[in-house]
C-alpha cells in the first residue's frame, strides 16, 4: 500500500493567511458563497452576486476550508452610457463600481440569494448550488439581474458560469451602452508575486493565464534561485523548495491554468462580436499606482468618461504576453501585465425602453494532478512543446512549462464542458451517485483509538432515488486519507459495498468504519465518495478539517 513519508507534528498543513482574509466554509461561515464545486467564492456576497457589488472577494482553486490556493481577488464593474437628462439633451454617464465607492452608483433591488439544489434533489434541470441578485446602477438607467452557478458533478466542477440580465429600467433610450467587469488574478502560493503570463487561444476566444517565473521590478532581470529546479526553471510553479537547500517539500504551489472568458453575448450595434478583453495592472482599484501607464490601469471611478470609453473597447492584442514584449507595435507584454487584471467588458449597446440583453461568462480552471502537483521537481515543471493549437493561427511561441501545459489540457476540457452545459441550458448529461454528506464541509468525524482510526460519515439514505433510473443506484462508498492536506493527493484505503454499510450504521445512521493502517506519528485528513452501479463515483466533499494522529496502542 502506498504510503507518503511525510513527518508533519501536528502542524496544520495549508493554514495560511489567504490574501484577501478568506472566509471560512461549511458550517463556519453564513455568508453566501459558492463552495459546492472545486473553484470556489469566497469572502461573502458581495462577490458571489457577479454583477459587481463592492466587496473583496476570491476565487479558490481547488477550493476547501480556508483554502490557501487563490486565483483572484478584488473586482468591479465599469458601466459607459450616453442617455437623456431632464433637460432633452444627451449626457455621457460612467460608474466604476468597486469596494470603496457604491454610495449613490448602486441601488441593491433584491439581496442576494443563494438556492441549493444539492444532488438534484429539488430540480434535474437548476445548478447544484447557485445565487440570484438583481441591481440598478443609478446613473445609467441600467438594471442587472443575476445567476451564478456552481456544480460538485466530477464533469462540471471546475467552473463557476455567471448569467447576466442587462435591462433598461426607464422609458427613455440608451445609446452606446458599455457594461465591463475586471477582477484581479495573481497565484501567490510561497512568497512569490507579479509573476504571471498569458496566451490567446484562437479557437476557444479567450486568454489563459498561468505562473511564471518572478523579476525585479526595476530592472525586470528573472530572479534566480540555486536550489531544487531553480538554477533550471527558477520559481515557474512555485516549487516548495527552491529557497531552501535539500528541502523536502516539492510541491508546486501554483499549477493552476484559468480564465476569465466570454460564452454568450449579443452582437454590438455594429453587428460587430459584443465582447471586449483587456488584460491591464491590477495595482490601481482607487487611484493610480505611481508609475502605471495609464493604459495599463483598472478603470477607476476618478478616470474622465473617455478614459472610461477607452478601456472599455480596447481590443487586447490575440497573441501571448512573450509574443507581446517582442512586437514593438503593440503597447502590451509589458511588466504591468505581469499582475495582471481582467476587464471582460460587453456593447456598445442600444437599449429600448425596458429592453433587456443577457450576457454568459464565467471563470474556468484546470491544473494537472494533485501527485505530480504534490512530486514537483524538474520532471514537471521544465520546458515542453506547446502545439500549435493552443495559441492563434501563426504564433511563435513554442514552449511552455510542462504545468502549464497539463493544465491547458485541463482547463480546454472544462472549457468545452461549460460551453457544452449551457447549450444544454444547463441540463447536466449524466447523474452520479449522491455526495456523501450535505455539502462541502466538516461533516466528517475521525477519532484516534490505539492502532487504528474510527471514521464516522453521513450515510446515503434508501430513499435515494437516480434522476434518470427512478432507483436508488448507490453501490458502494470509498474511503481516501492523505497526511498532506486537503486538496490530497488522496491514497484510497477502502471500499464498503452500499449493503454491507448497512450493517455499520450508528444509533444516528452514520456509516462507522475503522482505518486499521495508520502509521503513528502522522496526521491524516479524510474523505469519502459514493459509487453507483454504473462505476460512476461523486464528487468527494466533506473531511475533517484538522488532521487527526492515532493513538499508540499499549505495548508498541
Amino acid at each position: 500500500m502506498k504510503q507518503y513519508k511525510i513527518h508533519i507534528s501536528r502542524i496544520m498543513l495549508f493554514c495560511v493567511i489567504l490574501i484577501f482574509a478568506g472566509s471560512g466554509y461549511g458550517q463556519f461561515f453564513t455568508g453566501k458563497w459558492l463552495g459546492r464545486a472545486k473553484l470556489t467564492t469566497h469572502h461573502g456576497s458581495d462577490f458571489a452576486s457577479g454583477t459587481g457589488v463592492p466587496g473583496q472577494g476570491g476565487l479558490s482553486y481547488p477550493g476547501f476550508e480556508h483554502s490557501p490556493f487563490d486565483l483572484a481577488g478584488g473586482h468591479g464593474t465599469v458601466i459607459y452610457s450616453i442617455r437623456p437628462n431632464s433637460t432633452g439633451t444627451q449626457d455621457t454617464t460612467v460608474s466604476t463600481v468597486s469596494s470603496s465607492n457604491k454610495p449613490g452608483l448602486i441601488t441593491e433591488i433584491a439581496e442576494p440569494v443563494i438556492h441549493k439544489n444539492l444532488n438534484f434533489e429539488i430540480s434535474t434541470t437548476e445548478p447544484e448550488e447557485y445565487i440570484t441578485s438583481h441591481l440598478r446602477y443609478d446613473l445609467e438607467y441600467l438594471e442587472a439581474k443575476a445567476k451564478v452557478m456552481a456544480w460538485a458533478h466530477p464533469k462540471y466542477d471546475d467552473f463557476i458560469i455567471y448569467e447576466v440580465d442587462l435591462i433598461n429600467y426607464s422609458d427613455q433610450s440608451l445609446k452606446d451602452v458599455r457594461w465591463g467587469v475586471w477582477w484581479r488574478f495573481e497565484q501567490n502560493q510561497n512568497g512569490f508575486s507579479r509573476d504571471e503570463k498569458y496566451l490567446w487561444n484562437e479557437e476557444r476566444q479567450m486568454f489563459a493565464f498561468y505562473d511564471d517565473r518572478t523579476f525585479d521590478w526595476s530592472t525586470e532581470k528573472e530572479t534566480e534561485y540555486k536550489f531544487a529546479t531553480g538554477p533550471v526553471t527558477g520559481d515557474a510553479g512555485d516549487p516548495g523548495d527552491i529557497k531552501v537547500e535539500n528541502g523536502l517539500r516539492h510541491e508546486l504551489r501554483s499549477t493552476a491554468v484559468y480564465t476569465l472568458c466570454n460564452f454568450l453575448a449579443p452582437d454590438d450595434k455594429n453587428g460587430n462580436p459584443g465582447y471586449h478583453y483587456n488584460i491591464v495592472h491590477q495595482g490601481n482599484t482607487t487611484e493610480l499606482e505611481p508609475g502605471t501607464p495609464p493604459h495599463e490601469a483598472i478603470p477607476i471611478q476618478p478616470d474622465p468618461p473617455h478614459e472610461v470609453l477607452r478601456k472599455l473597447s480596447y481590443e487586447q492584442p490575440r497573441m501571448s504576453w512573450d509574443e507581446a514584449a517582442q512586437d514593438p507595435n503593440v503597447l502590451d507584454g509589458t511588466k504591468w501585465e505581469r499582475e495582471p487584471a481582467l476587464v471582460l467588458s460587453y456593447g456598445p449597446y442600444d437599449f429600448a425602453p425596458g429592453e433587456t440583453k443577457k450576457v454568459v461568462f464565467g471563470f474556468v480552471a484546470g491544473q494537472m494532478s494533485r501527485d505530480k502537483i504534490y512530486a514537483g521537481g524538474l520532471e514537471n515543471v521544465q520546458k515542453v512543446p506547446l502545439p500549435d493549437s493552443y495559441t492563434y493561427p501563426g504564433s511563435t511561441l513554442d514552449e511552455i512549462w510542462y504545468f502549464a501545459k497539463v493544465g491547458l489540457d485541463s482547463l480546454f476540457k472544462n472549457h468545452a464542458a461549460a460551453k457544452e452545459l449551457i447549450e444544454r441550458n444547463y441540463a447536466v448529461d449524466s447523474f452520479p451517485p449522491p455526495t456523501v454528506g450535505p455539502e462541502k464541509g466538516d461533516y466528517l468525524s475521525v477519532v484516534p483509538e490505539p492502532g487504528i482510526m474510527k471514521i464516522t460519515f453521513p450515510g446515503i439514505p434508501d430513499s435515494y432515488v437516480d434522476p434518470a433510473k427512478g432507483e436508488n443506484d448507490v453501490a458502494a462508498y470509498r474511503i481516501y486519507r492523505t497526511p498532506i492536506s486537503l486538496v490530497g493527493p488522496w491514497e484510497k484505503i477502502g471500499e464498503i459495498s452500499y449493503a454491507e454499510s448497512r450493517e455499520l450504521l450508528d444509533q444516528a445512521g452514520h456509516v462507522v468504519w475503522i482505518d486499521e493502517t495508520p502509521e503513528p506519528g502522522i496526521g491524516y485528513h479524510y474523505t469519502v465518495s459514493s459509487v453507483d452501479t454504473d462505476g460512476h463515483e461523486s464528487t468527494p466533499v466533506i473531511y475533517n478539517r484538522f488532521v487527526e494522529f492515532t493513538q499508540v496502542a499499549p505495548g508498541a
